[in-house]
């Protein structure tokens, strides 16, 4: 391993041990004291299923069977989020077929759906408050490429100067982000794609699959899947709390650094090491950036967009 990369490793845990220690402690105690399905009254625990059907209700009530809390940040106004608005439906009949249910916003272990800027941080940041539960993160993946962004940019360039109209601003930018997915620069939405794969909470080889490519389906039933496995009955327990650590906050920091990711990014990854007891700062990322080569040149920082990075091999690649 690099020795910068290890050194930042090891001076981040020790920085981090007495933080981290007490993170850890309380996830264990939820789980050896406060499991939360188990504490629940008999009437939390109907209001919670009475919109199942019987076979569902007679699972969860049962409470040997996973039953899986999706958490969807699915809206009409976020390109990257209109896919999922039929997630849902899809990972309650692929939980079924692993002998389990999935309700929306109720119930335990966790799939957070979601792609943009704010929204991904913030669900993780959540979720390791619930460090003690399996959690996982499915996208949608990128819209097709629209047109070139270096006729996009004249276009931009012609308006600042007076030499283009309005609507002609708008035509050429609703040619650029033109359909369900996520928009094709590597923004922060595609920069949250490749942290979640790096941090191991996202399927590998997800991230910047076309919404309808028939793959993003298989996948989908391999996230719940192994959900269902991840889960503490299963006897191959996999709470977020053991994949997010250490060595994967470094992890997806390289992978940021490798590939010119959002700057916002930055301070996301200082809030969510926070929020899983570690103490992460910049300047260990100056340190490791000063370290990591530059693998790739995604749009703003070259002329190649997401789909071409895809296409190129994409994360396998990398």
């Amino acid at each position: 391993m690099n020795p910068v990369v290890e050194k930042v490793t090891e001076t981040i845990k020790q920085r981090s041990q007495g933080r981290r220690g007490r993170y850890l402690d309380r996830c264990q105690q939820t789980m050896d004291e406060l499991p939360p399905k188990k504490r629940l009254s008999c009437g939390n625990l109907a209001h919670g299923y009475a919109a199942c059907g019987e076979e569902e209700k007679a699972l969860i009530a049962g409470m040997q069977a996973v039953n899986i809390g999706i958490l969807n940040a699915y809206n009409d106004m976020l390109s990257a989020h209109q896919p999922l608005a039929t997630y849902p439906d899809r990972i309650k009949a692929i939980a079924r077929e692993f002998g389990g249910t999935a309700q929306v916003a109720s119930g335990v272990p966790a799939l957070c759906l979601g792609i943009c800027d704010k929204i991904v941080p913030g669900m993780m940041i959540g979720a390791l408050q619930f460090g003690h539960l399996p959690i996982a993160f499915i996208g949608s993946g990128p819209m097709a490429s629209g047109i070139p962004n270096k006729e996009k940019a004249a276009v931009r360039q012609a308006h600042a100067e007076g030499k283009a109209s309005r609507d002609e601003l708008l035509a050429v930018e609703s040619a650029s982000y033109h359909s369900p997915g996520t928009c094709t620069f590597y923004g922060t939405a595609n920069s949250n794609q490749v942290l979640m794969e790096m941090l191991g909470v996202q399927l590998p080889g997800s991230s910047f699959l076309h919404p309808d490519d028939p793959l993003r389906g298989a996948l989908t039933r391999r996230t719940v899947q192994s959900l269902v496995e991840a889960t503490y009955d299963s006897g191959n327990y996999q709470p977020l709390s053991a994949v997010v650590c250490e060595e994967s906050i470094v992890n997806a920091l390289v992978a940021l650094l490798a590939t010119g990711g959002s700057t916002n990014h930055m301070l996301h990854m200082v809030a969510i090491a926070r929020s899983a007891g570690i103490e992460l700062n910049l300047t260990d990322i100056d340190e490791l950036s000063a370290v990591i080569p530059l693998l790739a040149r995604i749009y703003p920082n070259g002329s190649a967009d997401i789909n071409h990075f895809q296409a190129a091999g994409g994360m396998a690649f990398l």
